[in-house]
Order: structure tokens, then C-alpha cells, then sequence
């Protein structure tokens, strides 16, 4: 049945009193003198109100049960603890589809002393927090004046369910108060269900959809004199949403893994699967040992191969990124089926022991499925005769972390940002053997301190000094002096910068030589000359600011007085930067801690959180391809998920490891330009290669033509990746030879 394009349902929590008319929703104050009553606009729609423990909400008394009070101003507000008053409010019978959930709620008095504005801690049941907070500074303005105001009414999208993939047709709203606010008010909420709200489908009849369908039956197998089903090869750079073929538009779908990697390197593709006519079922995979022309091996235990598996974002406003979105690779799932009209991706990873000799390697990958025949494609991998470092150049520090050795296999430095636990003094000579390039040693920030004087006293600085200073030898005795940090007053405000400059001085007396890295927001010069109304800071060594703040001229002068300056992403900047955002390209990853960073000399990167929120919150993922890992504000609070047995490799973390393989490609380019011309030993043919390569060294070049306009084609970032590897090759030959 076609389903009507937009129907707005209306839920009201409201009194018995005057109505008020609002656009085309019916609103009204729920008056504490009045009652309440609970009320569904729509026909055939209908609504309840429940208290957290289930109790059922129909008038003022079950309202007072659930922990609302009555304000001064005669109107309902939560209590005054933190996540009060919850309320669930579920609405049935909505044609089944894709909704949008909006909340009306009224205003309230600003906290004093805070400049956020915090009303309702909403979200959305089945999945969790949609949104942690309703902010008067985004929410759209329905009556009053703004500001405020009592009388004012704000309406908050607070996220989009269901979708081709997942039709629903009932939605449960939760609401209570958040931890910061005052006062805190429901009106009403709104639903608008809308058939068209989800990607694009392959079953789409368009030129572009025909043309890569009929690439992909191609390449598969046949069964009964026609075609099975279709596979295609493509980059690991893409991220292949099921229901669309957005992602393989204007790409090459090879009917080949054609790889190339130096020794100690990960290399991967995709394989994609398409069934146009029936599901695909017991779809098991299965991946051959790489023999080189010279005999040697690659065992099979060095590949991995699982599906990738899909999670639900029920967030946006943005609905081209409402649905289902490829991240976690299924490494326990041997077995899976593949939905009609699915374009299902299969993770195809070599690592290249150090010890293998260059040359190239054969191999294949078979996919066999119960009710289909089995497909072969050949593999062919090049490695390059040269290796990469343990752990990449380019420093990459994380919070809210697993620490251990999964993290540091994608070259995420152990250790945490926001702490040192004392057990990882024993960790330590470990690290070092991996290759570890930075330990945080402290973590010292304004909750540590005085709230009113906003200064630590003697003696902190005395038990800081210790601490840092006992963890400081140990690691020098493990060998990572050089790697050693402490990272000092997350995203400060301008308030703590005398305390900043009393603890970096006191921390640079005893520590000459230690990197303090902070990213304390405010205008900067990290050149030392730090305007905060009182003076500089002379003693930060290491700035950090957000991707959208950082300024090359004043981060080449901060270099130049030997200082380092880094950069850091976390839930922002949105488009058009880069970020690991679950719905930004995986190119964006990969340029920003490769190609990106080499050409703004950018001395580390810093991410907020890979195991945080809702890695602790959300249960293992135990299922698959689709899964019940709900994405939240971009999942830009964990860069994988947990599976049965542990933490699962992502989409986005191959991406970030890619990104720094290529830091380490052009790392060793650099290098081998530079030695070259100190030996004379450059042929022409080298000089050739190299003239090639030098415009990836600086921005403007046709990956990176700055921070806000760079390639997302992933074609074009393998070619020049083969151009920088035949040069390495080559020029480390030479090298050797002119030695």
C-alpha cells in the first residue's frame, strides 16, 4: 500500500483548559490547577503515558507518582535530581515506515554560571540516546519570544526510526531531566511518517543502478544458464550501505583482490555481494594461503575474512544518513545469509609478515552459499621490498580506551589521555618492544582543583611532580623517554589559564624536556605569544587544537621555536572537514592521518574516545550482518564495537590504519629524496618519480587541496599510493647500491 507522504501525528500532555493554536498543532500549557490529560490527534492513533517502573500515567495524580512537582509558576516540572521524572510515552497503530520523533517542550530559567542551556535528556526506545539534551541555541523557536520566557515553546528533533531495512510502527519515546538543568517541561510531541525516508534502493530502475547491477552478475557465477548472483572487488575505502549503490557509482567492480603492500603492512578490499531474486543462505568464505613466484608463503592465518556487518543510526536530521550504516567486521560470524536486493561487503585483509621476501604472491577467495553455487576470485598481492615501523610516525593518541593490543595492532598508542593507571609500569618494557611512540604520564585538569580559586595548591604540585617524575624514570628505563606526555585541562575555557601557567611552569622547571599537550580552547598563537587576557604560556610545548582552528602559519612558527602542534576531532567539525564520523567517507579517516597530515606537518593526532559511551553501554554484538548496535550522535564516542569474545575490527579503524600506512609510505619517500640527494645517487628515472610524488608533500595537490576540499575518490589515492611505493622501493635499492 502507498503510504501518505507526510502525516503528522500530535501527542499532547495537557490540561483541560484553554487551548492555544500553534501552526497546525494544538498546544496547550499543562496547567497543575487544570489536571492533565493525554491526548492523540490522529485517528486510529493512539498514545500512553507511563511512569519509568510502568505505572500508567492518565491524570495529575500519576503524573505527581512519577516524581513531576508543581512549579511556582503553576506549571508540571521534573524534580530537582538528576534523571528524574522519567516518563515513557509510546504511540501505536502509525503506518509502518520511517518516522521522525520531534518534542515540544516549554522554556525555562538558564542555570546560573553555565552559558549551555539544558532542559530534557530525551531519546528514543529500542536504541539508545537519541539525544542527550534539548538546546535552546538549536532547537526551532514554535511560539514566544525566545529567550527564556515562560511562555516561550521550542520543538527538538530527537531522531528518526524504522526504514526500509527496519519498518516500524510504533514509537516510545522516553524523557527526564538532565543532570544540569533547572526546570524542565513537556508539552507535546510530533510525528511525521514519511515512506521516501531512507537511502536509495538497488532495486531502483536508473541507468547508473542497471549498469552497476549487470557489473556485478557479470562477474558471478551462473546457475540454470543464467546468473546467480553478483560479486564485485572494490576498494576498502568505500563504505557500501546495503540497501544502495551509491558507493560503487564511478568505481572500478573488479572481478579480482588486486593488493599491493610493503613488509609488516595490512592491505585490504571489499568483496560485495548482490542477489537480485532471493535471499543468499549459509553464505560461508573461505581464504587460501598466498604462494609467491619464488615459492615463499603467506599462510592463510594471516588473512582475515568475515563479513562486515551493519548498524542502525536513528538520529539524524540529515535523513540521507537515517538507516543502516557498514562498520563492525563480523570475525565471529562463519556463516551468514545475504537479503534480497542486499549489497553485502565481505572484508578481505592480508598482513605481510616482516619477513617476507618482495615479489608477487597468488592466492584466491572462495564464497560458497547453501542454495547458490560457489564463486572464485583470484587474489594478487605485490610486496614491496621495504617495511614499515612497528608503529606509525605520525603519534596518535587516544581517551576513553581499551588499552591493550588490539588498539596498538591499528597504531593507536597505549596508554590513555585522561589518566595513568600504576599497573602499566609493569606494561611498559611491552610497549617499548611494540614500538610505542607516546605514554601519557598524568592527566591534570580544573576538577582537580579549588573551584573557587581555580589554582592548585603546594602541595598538589608537589604530589603531581612525584607522581610524573616516578612514571618519567620508569619509562626512561624501558626505553620511551622520548615518547612521554601529560596532558593538562581538556578543552579549557580562558578561566583556567592562570592555573595552566602556574602548573606548566612548575611541570617545566622539573621536566625540561617533557611535552605538556593540551587542547585548552581560546584564541591561540602556540608560537608561546598566548592571549588570554593575562599574559602567555610560554610553557605549553605542545598545542592541540580542533581541526577547524588549526592555523598552518601559526603552527609553522610554534615549529619553529620547537614546539609541537597537533590537532584533534571528536564529535565536531561536522562537513566540510574530515572526521571518523560513523556517516563521513572512510576517505576522510584516511586523509586526515595520512596525505592530510604530512602535507600540514601536523605532529600528532588526538581522538577523544574509541571505547567510550557507548562501547560500555550496548551489549555485545552477537548477530549479524544486521545488527542491534544503535549509532548515537555519529558514534563519534567509539571507533569499533564489542563482539562475543572481545572488541571487532571496524571499518573506520582499518581506515585510520590505511591513513597512517600511507603517513609511513610518504614518511620513508621523504626520507629517501632526502638521502638520495646527499649521496647523488638519484637516476633519472628516480628524479622522474620523484617529481611525481613532491606535490603530496604540501596542500593543493589532487588529494589534499586543503582542510576543507580534498579527494574522496579512492582510485585516485591507490594510484599515487603505487607511485610513492615503487619509488621507496627503488630508491632504498639505489641507496644500498650507491653505499
Amino acid at each position: 500500500m502507498l503510504l501518505p507522504r507526510v502525516m503528522t501525528v500530535v501527542f499532547c500532555v495537557v490540561s483541560a483548559s484553554a487551548w492555544a493554536e500553534i501552526g497546525l498543532v494544538t498546544w496547550l500549557q499543562p496547567q497543575v490547577d487544570a489536571g492533565l490529560a493525554v491526548q492523540s490527534a490522529t485517528p486510529g492513533v493512539a498514545v500512553s503515558l507511563r511512569a519509568a517502573e510502568g505505572a500508567l500515567v492518565s491524570d495529575a495524580a500519576g503524573l505527581a507518582a512519577a516524581g513531576w512537582q508543581p512549579a511556582d509558576d503553576g506549571l508540571w516540572e521534573t524534580p530537582k535530581r538528576a534523571g528524574g521524572g522519567k516518563l515513557l510515552i509510546t504511540v501505536t497503530g502509525l503506518p509502518a515506515g520511517t518516522h521522525q520523533v520531534f518534542l515540544r517542550y516549554f522554556s525555562q530559567a538558564r542555570l546560573p554560571g553555565n552559558s549551555w542551556w539544558f532542559a530534557l535528556q530525551a531519546g528514543l526506545e529500542g536504541g539508545a540516546t537519541a539525544r542527550g539534551w534539548l538546546d535552546q541555541n538549536a532547537d526551532r523557536i514554535i511560539s514566544g519570544t525566545g529567550g527564556h520566557d515562560p511562555t516561550t515553546v521550542y520543538e527538538a528533533l530527537v531522531g528518526t526510526v524504522g526504514g526500509e531495512e527496519e519498518p516500524v510502527s510504533q514509537v516510545t519515546l522516553w524523557v527526564q531531566r538532565y543532570e544540569w538543568s533547572e526546570l524542565a517541561r513537556i508539552g507535546a510531541i510530533r510525528i511525521e511518517s514519511d515512506p521516501s525516508m531512507h537511502a536509495g534502493t538497488t532495486d531502483a530502475p536508473t541507468p547508473v543502478n542497471d549498469a552497476i547491477r549487470a557489473t556485478l552478475l557479470a562477474n558471478g557465477p551462473q546457475a540454470d544458464g543464467k546468473p546467480a548472483y553478483g560479486v564485485a572487488v572494490v576498494s576498502g575505502t568505500l563504505k557500501v550501505r546495503p540497501k544502495s549503490f551509491a558507493a560503487l557509482q564511478e568505481q572500478e567492480l573488479l572481478a579480482q583482490v588486486d593488493l599491493a603492500a610493503a613488509r609488516g603492512e595490512y592491505e585490504s578490499r571489499q568483496i560485495v555481494l548482490y542477489s537480485p531474486d532471493r535471499d543468499l543462505e549459509g553464505v560461508t568464505l573461505q581464504g587460501s594461503a598466498l604462494t609467491g613466484d619464488n615459492g615463499q608463503v603467506i599462510p592463510a592465518d594471516e588473512l582475515l575474512l568475515a563479513p562486515v556487518g551493519y548498524c542502525p543510526y536513528r538520529l539524524p536530521s540529515n535523513l540521507s544518513v537515517h538507516g543502516y550504516w557498514p562498520e563492525p567486521i563480523l570475525t565471529f560470524l562463519k556463516e551468514f545469509s545475504v537479503r534480497r536486493g542486499d549489497v553485502q561487503s565481505v572484508w578481505y585483509r592480508v598482513h605481510v609478515p616482516r619477513e617476507t621476501p618482495a615479489g608477487t604472491y597468488r592466492g584466491s577467495v572462495r564464497l560458497s552459499a547453501k542454495n547458490a553455487p560457489a564463486c572464485t576470485l583470484p587474489v594478487v598481492l605485490r610486496v614491496w621490498d621495504f617495511a614499515l615501523p612497528l608503529m606509525p610516525h605520525l603519534r596518535v593518541v587516544v581517551g576513553c580506551n581499551q588499552v591493550g593490543a588490539f588498539e596498538m595492532s591499528y597504531g593507536l598508542n597505549p596508554s590513555t589521555l585522561y589518566g595513568f593507571d600504576e599497573k602499566w609500569i609493569d606494561e611498559l618494557p611491552a610497549w617499548a618492544a611494540a614500538g610505542a611512540t607516546a605514554i601519557n604520564l598524568a592527566y591534570i585538569w580544573g576538577k582537580d582543583l579549588d573551584q573557587e580559586t581555580k589554582l592548585p595548591t603546594a602541595a598538589q604540585l608537589d604530589e603531581w611532580v612525584a607522581q610524573i617524575g616516578r612514571r618519567y624514570q620508569a619509562a626512561t628505563t624501558a626505553g620511551l623517554r622520548s615518547a612521554c606526555y601529560v596532558y593538562l585541562f581538556d578543552e579549557a575555557t580562558a578561566a583556567w589559564d592562570p592555573a595552566l601557567r602556574l602548573i606548566s611552569r612548575r611541570l617545566r622547571q622539573e621536566f625540561p624536556d617533557l611535552l605538556l599537550l593540551t587542547t585548552a580552547h581560546r584564541a591561540w598563537s602556540p608560537g608561546g605569544v598566548v592571549q588570554d587576557g593575562g599574559g602567555t604560556i610560554a610553557d605549553i610545548n605542545g598545542w592541540c587544537p580542533l581541526l577547524n582552528h588549526y592555523d598552518p602559519s601559526l603552527a609553522a612558527e610554534a615549529r619553529l621555536q620547537g614546539r609541537q602542534v597537533w590537532w584533534y576531532t571528536c564529535n565536531s567539525p561536522e562537513k566540510p572537514f574530515p572526521n571518523l564520523l560513523m556517516t563521513h567517507p572512510a576517505m576522510d579517516a584516511r586523509l586526515l592521518l595520512g596525505f592530510m597530515a604530512t602535507a600540514y606537518r601536523t605532529d600528532g593526532f588526538l581522538y577523544y574516545a574509541t571505547a567510550g559511551g557507548s562501547y560500555g553501554n550496548l551489549p555485545a554484538i552477537s548477530e549479524g550482518p544486521y545488527t542491534k548496535w544503535a549509532i548515537v550522535d555519529n558514534a563519534h564516542d567509539h571507533l569499533y564495537q564489542k563482539g562475543p569474545n572481545g572488541p571487532l575490527p571496524s571499518l573506520r579503524l582499518e581506515a585510520i590504519r590505511d591513513g597512517l600506512e600511507d603517513y609511513d609510505y610518504l614518511h620513508l619517500a621523504e626520507a629517501c629524496r632526502r638521502d638520495l640527494r646527499t649521496a647523488g645517487a638519484a637516476s633519472p628515472p628516480l628524479t622522474s618519480l620523484a617529481d611525481a610524488i613532491s606535490p603530496y608533500f604540501a596542500p593543493g595537490n589532487g588529494l589534499v587541496g586543503s582542510l576543507t576540499s580534498y579527494s574522496e575518490d579512492p582510485a585516485a589515492l591507490e594510484t599515487v599510493r603505487r607511485k610513492l611505493g615503487e619509488y621507496v622501493e627503488r630508491a632504498q635499492q639505489a641507496l644500498t647500491q650507491a653505499r
